[in-house]
Order: structure tokens, then sequence, then C-alpha cells
């Protein structure tokens, strides 16, 4: 259902902004990576902001994308920790004004998500980082086509989404660094080996970003869009970078992920189907996994 935004103040989104952890030269937000280099975006009503709210009145902030009528592709690293009391979509260009904002289309809860299970925090370059949410209604905008061809290196990349503009200082002494407002930025595919000074090449991630156009910590979840014979498409879904936000990032990639995001689709809120992943919060046994796994 449409639901009324919850008061978001600038702490709270000081708060959303930041919590980084470390794993060695990766960074992975609480629920996060923004837009360095950006300029704000008032267009792509598809691209959303997934505000959770938890027991005690702490929050976390995402981004995502409509890719049907009523689900939302993000991150798992978005999804996999604390459950929150609530979790709603925002359809806008400006959460820090809520309601107030002049791109405001509409805000509608989450009743269901689900994420990959092989998703570890521990090791961001096997990827896997990738889940959807199920809205309590359609939205009312045109959900975005998904890419079915894997990236090339020197394509060009738009990367988009509600995080910050520059990495969480060192001092401790931080604004929130302009998270909760949409935000652009064209950047050029790399290869992993390139972006990360990393040896090899890891088949579900596609790396992008510089000093000048990369995501940051905030936007985890948004898409990264390549176009195709003059059509937009998702080909990524901004996962992890480096801390400072001034060097790479890199998302999954969605064509390894086809058949995953279409079973969900069209299950109507559940992924407990034999599609080769393991869902653990099945009302009846997934079988994909083990008996004593999850039912």
């Amino acid at each position: 259902m449409i639901t009324k935004l919850p008061v978001v103040s600038a702490a709270a989104l000081l708060a959303l902004s930041g919590g980084c952890m470390d794993d060695s030269s990766f960074d992975i937000g609480s629920d996060s990576q923004a837009i360095v280099g950006g300029t704000l975006n008032r267009a792509d009503p598809a691209v959303v902001a997934i505000l959770a709210t938890y027991a005690g009145g702490g929050q976390s902030l995402c981004t995502g994308t409509l890719v049907s009528p009523d689900v939302i592709l993000t991150a798992a690293h978005c999804l996999n920790g604390q459950t929150p009391e609530s979790r709603i979509v925002f359809f806008g260009s400006d959460l820090q004004q809520g309601e107030s904002d002049p791109d405001f289309i509409t805000a509608i809860n989450a009743i269901d998500s689900t994420y990959d299970v092989r998703f570890s925090i521990n090791d961001l370059a096997a990827g896997h980082d990738i889940g959807m949410i199920r809205l309590a209604e359609d939205a009312p905008v045109a959900p975005m086509p998904l890419n079915r061809t894997p990236p090339a290196v020197g394509q060009p990349i738009r990367l988009t989404g509600f995080g910050r503009i520059e990495g969480v200082p060192q001092d401790g002494a931080d604004n929130g660094g302009g998270a909760g407002i949409k935000r652009e930025v064209v950047s050029t595919i790399r290869s992993f080996a390139d972006a990360f000074q990393a040896t090899g090449e890891p088949p579900d991630l596609v790396a992008y970003g510089s000093t000048v156009s990369n995501t940051c910590q905030g936007d985890s979840g948004g898409p990264n869009f390549v176009t195709v014979d003059g059509v937009e498409y998702v080909a990524g879904i901004t996962s992890f970078g480096d801390r400072d936000c001034s060097q790479a990032g890199a998302g999954t990639r969605v064509d390894r992920y086809i058949d995953y995001i279409s079973s969900y689709v069209a299950n109507g809120g559940s992924a407990c189907i034999d599609d080769g992943i393991c869902e653990q919060a099945c009302e009846q046994p997934d079988p994909d996994c083990d008996a004593d796994q999850c039912g």
C-alpha cells in the first residue's frame, strides 16, 4: 500500500551514509555505496531510495531499480542483516524533502524480499550481491529493462543513486556527505584487475569509476546503466568500492542473474523454487536447500 514517509532527519542521513566496513582495499557500506562527481538527477523515476526503519529508531538507506511493476532490484547486503520493522520505497529525487520533494511520486511499503544467500561480506569479489523487494502494489512508473549480454571494457556506464558525493572523513567530522539526494554521473567500464590492482576478472562483477566519476557510501543497490542500440538497460547493481570513493567501484552483473530475477518476478513474491539458489525464508522447503537448511 501507499504509505506516509517517516521523518528522516539530517542526523539520520549522516548516520545512514556512514558505517563502513573494511575488506583490505574494498569497502562496503552498512547498507550503502553514492555518486562522486555527479549532478542532480530529477529523471529516472524507476530509480528509488529504500528506507528501512528498525526497532529503536535506527534507519538504513539503499538505492534500487524498479524492474517489474512491483519488484525492486537492489543489493543483497541491503537485505541480509537485521530485519527492519518497516521498509519503504521512495519514488522521487530528494529523500531529504520527502513528500515536499517537487519530484515526489509516491512511497510504497515493501511486503517481501529475497537475496542470493551465497553473498558474503567477507568475499566481495565473489559477487552474488543481488536481492529483490516486492512492493505492496504496482508502482505508477515504467520499469527498466535488464541487460542480457556481457558488458564490455571501455563501454560508457551511467551510475545513479541516493548516496554520498565524497568518502567518509577519517577524522570523524562528517556532515552526511549529501546522502539522500539522487545524483548521476557517466563513467567507463574498466577491467577489474586495473580498477582494483587485483589478479583475475571475477565473472559476476562489472568494474568502473575514477577520481571524478564513481559510486560511494549510500548508493548500494543502485543501477549501473548501459545503452545498447539507443535503449538503456540495467547492467549492474552497485556493490562496493574503495573506501575514499576516489579510485573505483564495482557492481553485480545483471546478465549473470536473469533466471534468478525472472523467477522472483514471476513467482508472486517468492524465490522458493528450483532456481539453483537456496532461499532460507520459505514456508515450504526450497528444493535447492538441504532439509536442515530451510523450511
